[in-house]
C-alpha cells in the first residue's frame, strides 16, 4: 500500500530531485509539403515513410493526449481532434483511415501509460513518484497521473493483472505472417 503525502511527511526533509526533467521542447513545425504515406488494406502504414509516420504519430499522441485519463474514451474530443489535425499537417492521410489511425494512437497511448506506471513503481511513496517525473510529461499531467495510479483500486487492478499474467498457460505468442508482406504478394499495395 502506498503512503499518502501526509503519511510520507517524515520524508519531506529529503532534497528535491536534483535532475528535474527539462521542460517539453516546442513542437517541431510540420514540413511545407505533407509527406505521402501508404497504407495496406488493414490501415497499417507501409512503404518508405511508414517508420517516420509511426514515430510522428507516437509523438503527437503523447503531446495531445495526457496520461491522466483512465481510458481512451475519456480523452476529450478536442484533444483527439488536435491529434488528428497534427497528423494531417504532417502526412497526406486519406480521411477513411482516421478510425484505424486513432485506434493505433490509442494503442501507443496505452503502451506509453504502461511505461509511466513502471517508472512510478520504482518509488515507494506518492511524494517520491511526483518528485521523479518522467521526462516528456508536463508536471501538472504527471501529478494527476500519479494520483490516479495511486488510488487503491488502481493498485489492486495492477496486482490482479500481474497475477493473471503469471497464471497464463498459453501467452499470446502466436506469430502470424507479416501483413505488409502478405499485401505485397497479393498485389494490394
Amino acid at each position: 500500500m502506498l503512503m499518502s503525502e501526509e503519511q510520507s511527511s517524515e520524508h519531506e526533509h529529503e532534497p528535491e530531485h536534483e535532475h528535474e526533467p527539462e521542460p517539453e521542447p516546442e513542437p517541431e513545425a510540420p514540413p511545407p509539403v505533407r509527406i505521402e504515406v501508404h497504407f495496406n488494406v488493414d490501415g497499417k502504414a507501409v512503404g518508405p515513410n511508414a517508420a517516420k509516420y509511426a514515430s510522428r504519430l507516437g509523438k503527437l499522441t503523447r503531446q495531445h493526449c495526457p496520461p491522466h485519463y483512465s481510458e481512451w474514451t475519456l480523452v476529450p474530443v478536442e484533444a483527439i481532434n488536435l491529434l488528428w489535425n497534427g497528423i494531417l499537417s504532417w502526412f497526406d492521410v486519406p480521411v477513411e483511415y482516421r478510425s484505424q489511425q486513432l485506434h493505433k494512437a490509442n494503442n501507443m497511448w496505452r503502451n506509453w501509460k504502461s511505461s509511466l506506471r513502471k517508472h512510478c513503481d520504482q518509488y515507494d511513496t506518492i511524494l517520491e513518484r511526483k518528485r521523479n517525473r518522467k521526462s516528456g510529461v508536463k508536471k501538472e499531467e504527471w501529478d494527476l497521473f500519479v494520483d490516479m495510479e495511486s488510488i487503491e483500486l488502481a493498485c489492486l487492478r495492477r496486482e490482479r493483472g500481474k497475477k493473471n499474467r503469471e497464471m497464463m498457460k498459453n501467452p499470446h505468442t502466436t506469430v502470424s505472417e507479416d501483413q505488409q508482406g502478405l499485401s505485397r504478394r497479393n498485389g494490394k499495395l
